[in-house]
């Protein structure tokens, strides 16, 4: 039996090599950007829950405690150390309310120390020693507290999204939450401004006034988390730094 075969012709080398050279560039196109929407998504993801957690944890405390106005005796006007305030805040008012979890002390210089940076300036934001809390999602968080003509008026929270991990950079994966004690509210620092000589967060802040702050620099990158939040826990496609 005679069997008759079509003459196929095949791909020269010369072919080849045109055809990987044009994988190799899609894929040096399109990485990247799969890269960099991966990175925002976590950002985005984490960041949403932390202010989450944290927002449900003070809630269960404010069940328990009273409305946190009434947390005065404790923490607010308080005239202790600086460590005292947060220690009682965290072991009364927090950390009873979530789970997986691990806390300590960063000595010295905080987060100077830990080489954390403001756009290559290193920030010397909590430049005493500071309390932080690991949670289970690879989340670090630092709390200090904020004074105002009365003592203490708030407790701020900054959320490393992703712990020791590089960039640790204020706007990139360093943002900034604020708890006023006396309006018993949650929010990303730079939403909401104290006004005159009050203790509560009354001047609720516009998102192009937020955006303008951030996009400056300076101590206001800890704002930039607000612009974010107000965007539905999405980064602006403008937002004024590569994430």
């Amino acid at each position: 039996m005679l069997h008759h075969y079509k003459n196929k012709k095949a791909f020269t080398l010369a072919e080849v090599l045109i055809t990987l050279g044009i994988i190799g560039v899609v894929a040096a196109m399109t990485l990247p950007a799969l890269i960099s929407l991966y990175q925002k998504k976590i950002v985005e993801t984490r960041l949403e829950h932390t202010y989450s957690l944290i927002s449900q944890a003070l809630k269960m405390a404010d069940a328990d405690y009273g409305d946190s106005q009434y947390w005065t005796k404790d923490i607010a006007g308080y005239q202790g150390t600086g460590n005292d305030v947060v220690d009682v805040f965290l072991n009364t008012y927090f950390l009873p309310y979530i789970k997986g979890y691990k806390s300590g002390i960063v000595d010295g210089y905080g987060l100077y120390k830990l080489g954390y940076n403001l756009r290559g300036i290193s920030y010397s934001g909590l430049a005493t020693s500071s309390r932080y809390v690991c949670l289970n999602n690879g989340v670090n968080l630092f709390l200090s507290f904020g004074i105002g003509r009365q003592g203490v008026v708030c407790v701020t929270i900054l959320v490393d999204i992703n712990g020791p991990k590089a960039p640790n950079v204020v706007g990139r994966d360093l943002f900034q939450m604020t708890y006023s004690l006396y309006d018993g509210i949650l929010f990303m620092s730079g939403e909401r401004q104290v006004t005159g000589y009050g203790l509560t967060y009354d001047k609720i802040i516009k998102y192009d006034d937020i955006y303008t702050r951030c996009k400056n620099g300076g101590n206001t990158l800890l704002e930039c988390g607000a612009l974010i939040k107000q965007n539905g826990w999405k980064i602006p496609k403008d937002y004024p730094y590569r994430i």
